[in-house]
């Protein structure tokens, strides 16, 4: 059996459109009935990563009861083998987005071999449109997501710097320098919540993101150098020291140049007196900064 990529959410419909006149129930229904139309205009059988209309459902128009606030659009898929096609079904999932009347988009992404990421769109509280049914609605949009600019690129080359022209989401390519490097929890040791505790503190996870996991995927993948988080690796051995003083067990692994992994077995281990010449030899590059 292969490994299963999960994807599901939410698109929540517009409420509040500039009526024009018309008066808002109205209008609400014939957003509904357009939205309604869009998605069913998606394919039954669609091509490799499919986005097709058997992903979602609706309550019907008129059902105002459990639509308090805008109607739920819900959808789901569970897709084999999928992790790295996510990029191309993102593209099928943004141009849908961009055809509808909708105020808010939530993504969860639950991937076979890494944690589970959010993404979401929130329409621009400022960006008011009319309802023009014979045309795509005029939204401008504001993307957030929990995964970080290097787990994009990572995953996907250039995902983030493509989100950055479609979205403007304001900050720059990083300026990543090598190594990348996986972080892995070997054992969590008797202090357990504290050694928790101090890892969320500089990778800013939830505690059930954080397992132990020997010989599993890493719990995280990054550079350890970049413009978005310059202290990142002085935190990281601090961090190293930490969980050793608790008894807790980590390691780090570095990916060879020009490679790239989802599991650790591909990185070299880099011992904390390696980590501590990798920054000082980047000091030095940067001007002692």
């Amino acid at each position: 059996m292969g490994e299963t990529c999960r994807v599901y959410g939410y698109l929540a419909e517009a409420m509040n459109p500039e009526s024009g006149g018309v008066p808002w129930e109205d209008q609400v229904v014939a957003i509904r009935r357009y939205n309604e139309a869009v998605i069913e205009s998606l394919p039954a059988q669609d091509d490799w990563p499919p986005l097709s209309r058997g992903m979602f459902s609706f309550p019907p128009v008129t059902d105002f009861m459990v639509a308090y606030g805008g109607r739920m659009i819900h959808f789901a898929a569970g897709l084999k083998k999928a992790d790295h096609e996510v990029d191309r079904w993102l593209d099928k999932f943004e141009r849908l987005i961009h055809r509808l009347y909708c105020d808010r988009v939530r993504l969860h992404i639950e991937f076979a071999w890494s944690n589970a990421r959010t993404m979401s769109w929130d329409q621009k509280r400022r960006s008011v449109y009319v309802f023009d049914e014979n045309s795509p609605p005029a939204i401008e949009w504001e993307f957030n997501t929990s995964m970080t600019p290097s787990e994009l690129e990572m995953r996907w080359p250039n995902g983030y710097s493509r989100m950055q022209k479609e979205y403007s989401i304001g900050y720059e390519r990083a300026n990543t320098l090598l190594p990348l490097i996986a972080f892995l929890v070997v054992d969590l040791g008797p202090q357990r919540i504290e050694a928790m505790k101090a890892i969320r503190s500089v990778f800013h996870l939830k505690y059930s993101e954080i397992k132990e996991s020997p010989s599993t995927a890493p719990l995280v993948v990054r550079p350890l150098f970049d413009r978005l988080s310059p202290g990142f690796p002085d935190s990281l051995l601090q961090l190293l020291l930490r969980l050793k003083q608790l008894g807790a067990s980590a390691k780090v692994y570095q990916l060879p140049d020009g490679k790239r992994a989802d599991r650790y077995q591909t990185f070299h281990e880099l011992p904390v007196d390696r980590i501590q010449e990798l920054i000082q030899d980047s000091k030095v590059r940067q001007g002692g900064r």
